[in-house]
């Protein structure tokens, strides 16, 4: 046999009479004959130096992506969506964690595009090693040297292969999925870590509670705990600020489809921090709490309420009503369809307010200066506050809605307007009754009532005067006056009951708060990690089962008619003949960076052959080394040794 360095090449057809496809450049076949002059070409397709080693990369390519995978799903449900304090070694800013997931991610990637390669790899040599063999479009289809280019070309010509095009797509692209996956649903928002819970009575109390509680705690004769003037001081501060008070209110998405469009405006009232109290009836807020920046309210009852402009007719002689003093009176019509609350108000004008013809003349009450159509639900809700300006920082949970309007919502509102704009007849027989009775402590409570009520009522009035005069632009301005106004008693209630009546809150509103510190976090839902978890496990269960359907099926052993002919034995007696020479560590370092890349220099440059080309796998050189060859010739070869024997 002559020196391996005689190896020669034959050159093959460019291209098939079908049109089936031609790989890259090479249009060359590696041949034995220069080894054996004289020798019939049996071409060899690929050499595989060791079927173990071929295995155990494959193996190790596996067991390194099932470990980095199981890493990055533990980080990322860390970072992402654990509620826990996150270990120093992996808390840094939300930029920071991002990049490092999407490195991550692409770290996982590649290693897993590295593991099916390596898996197919394998297969392609354990198809050609059954008895019959297998095409050599189906062994380039599953190969890893054959780049993805003439995989897309062969994948239109008929034939077992093209299923093998498909699966071999079909991993890759699913490898690429596990890239996109961790970072497709985040967001970035306040995460709170508790460190102490207490038991507290907080949230906000049903609007028939409410109205009862004002009822009780505006007419002297029937002894309230708490004075008419708190209550009117009360709303008299909030009428117009509450729908943008930080302290007790967040818009929020509409329950309602008939709320849409920039006239709508869905707001949550959560309670707000002021009037918590603890279990034994006393404030949170004694002077012992803990010196932390941020309370959290657990799931406590809170109120959406859904404000829409309406053009509803009002039933005048059933809805609507004057309310009020000859020097301020407020006209208010209220009346409910469904489990909608419709209400409308005009206000008493400044001129007929200085005559006192309030209530003598009602030319002011038509047409209305606003009306408003309202959707109220109660929500439980877990809400962040700033322990130090109370604010709402966040909703962190909020429950389904619950219809709060019902037939007895009309009767409490009326209750609202009566006792915000009572008769003076009311107040001055109180105040008759408690001079009659020399109640003087009872006489001082009624008038500072009526002061209280002037008072309200020339904030309601001043609001009007001001928008008409200074702000003659502010198109919502009367019915954000409304809105406010009616959105007073919602708010407010706790505040009246626990004047009034505590053992009312603490036996129904229990719940609780906890004092923490709040982290701005990258957040993300599970479903992502999960998808990212059960896509690579499954890939790498895939991987295991083809590497043990491979070890499995080339260990058995095989038929004498699979023996190599004689010739390529000989050729490859000293090893293997096209083993090239060790690169340096430039040329090594470049190669694998033109793998990472998808160019791939040392693979074997394969001219697809006119007509069916079935190979098989021959041991040749040692037991682990394999050569893909063509089955007819070799066959050929065979059968005219043995004959010449």
């Amino acid at each position: 046999m002559e020196d391996t360095d005689h190896l020669s090449k034959e050159t093959k057809p460019p291209l098939g009479d079908d049109g089936e496809p031609q790989k890259s450049k090479g249009d060359l076949s590696f041949s034995s004959p220069a080894l054996i002059p004289n020798e019939p070409i049996i071409p060899i397709y690929s050499v595989l130096s060791s079927r173990t080693q071929q295995l155990l990369i494959a193996l190790a390519w596996t067991v390194v992506t099932a470990l980095f995978c199981s890493w990055l799903v533990s980080f990322t449900y860390i970072v992402f969506v654990s509620e826990s304090p996150v270990p120093h070694v992996y808390d840094h800013s939300p930029k920071i964690t991002v990049v490092a997931v999407n490195v991550a991610s692409h770290i996982a990637v590649q290693l897993t595009g590295w593991m099916i390669s390596a898996v197919f790899d394998v297969l392609s040599w354990t198809v050609i090693w059954r008895r019959g063999g297998a095409s050599l479009r189906t062994f380039l289809a599953a190969n890893q040297a054959t780049g993805l280019w003439t995989v897309t070309t062969m994948l239109f010509t008929l034939g077992v292969h093209q299923l093998w095009c498909i699966l071999r797509f079909f991993f890759l692209g699913a490898g690429w999925v596990v890239g996109v996956l961790l970072l497709s649903d985040i967001s970035y928002k306040n995460v709170y870590y508790r460190n102490q819970t207490v038991n507290i009575v907080g949230g906000i109390a049903p609007l028939r509670t409410t109205a009862a509680a004002l009822q009780a705690a505006s007419y002297g004769d029937q002894e309230p705990s708490l004075e008419g003037a708190s209550i009117n001081t009360m709303l008299l501060s909030s009428t117009n600020g509450i729908l943008t008070d930080p302290k007790f209110v967040v818009s929020i998405d509409p329950v309602s489809n008939d709320c849409t469009g920039l006239e709508c405006r869905s707001l949550f009232f959560p309670g707000g921090l002021e009037l918590l109290l603890k279990r034994d009836g006393t404030s949170i807020f004694d002077g012992t709490q803990p010196d932390e920046p941020v309370i959290i309210v657990n799931d406590a009852p809170g109120y959406q309420i859904e404000y829409m402009p309406t053009d509803f007719s009002f039933d005048e002689s059933v809805d609507c009503q004057v309310y009020g003093l000859p020097v301020s009176a407020l006209y208010a019509c209220v009346a409910s369809r469904n489990t909608t609350l419709y209400s409308g108000f005009s206000t008493c004008p400044l001129n007929l307010i200085q005559g006192a013809d309030c209530q003598s003349n009602k030319s002011w009450t038509h047409p209305l200066h606003a009306s408003v159509s309202m959707q109220v639900y109660k929500r439980m809700s877990t809400v962040a506050y700033d322990s130090t300006n109370f604010s709402i920082l966040s909703i962190e949970a909020l429950g389904p809605p619950e219809v709060a309007v019902d037939e007895d919502s009309v009767a409490d509102m009326r209750t609202l307007f009566t006792i915000m704009y009572p008769q003076l007849s009311t107040i001055v027989d109180d105040i008759a009754d408690a001079i009659v009775s020399f109640d003087t402590g009872q006489m001082w409570t009624d008038l500072a009532y009526l002061a209280s009520v002037y008072c309200l009522q020339a904030e309601i009035t001043a609001a009007e005067l001001l928008y008409k005069s200074v702000y003659p632009d502010w198109l919502s301005g009367q019915r954000d006056i409304l809105e406010g106004f009616l959105a007073i008693p919602i708010q407010f209630s706790n505040l009246l009951l626990q004047e009034l009546n505590k053992t009312v809150l603490l036996t129904d509103m229990d719940t609780s708060a906890s004092w923490g510190r709040a982290s701005f976090r990258v957040r993300s839902g599970l479903w992502p990690i999960v998808a990212f978890a059960a896509l690579a496990l499954a890939l790498i269960l895939w991987a295991l089962l083809c590497l043990a359907y491979s070890y499995v099926a080339t260990s058995r052993r095989r038929d004498v008619d699979h023996e190599p002919s004689q010739v390529i034995q000989d050729a490859f007696r000293q090893g293997n003949p096209f083993e090239p020479s060790s690169p340096g560590v430039w040329q090594t370092v470049r190669g694998w960076w033109r793998r990472i890349c998808g160019k791939d220099d040392t693979a074997p440059q394969i001219a697809i052959p006119v007509g069916p080309t079935y190979m098989v796998a021959r041991n040749v050189g040692g037991e682990n080394m394999l050569i893909a060859v063509d089955r007819d010739k070799d066959s050929r070869i065979v059968d005219t040794q043995e004959k010449g024997a």
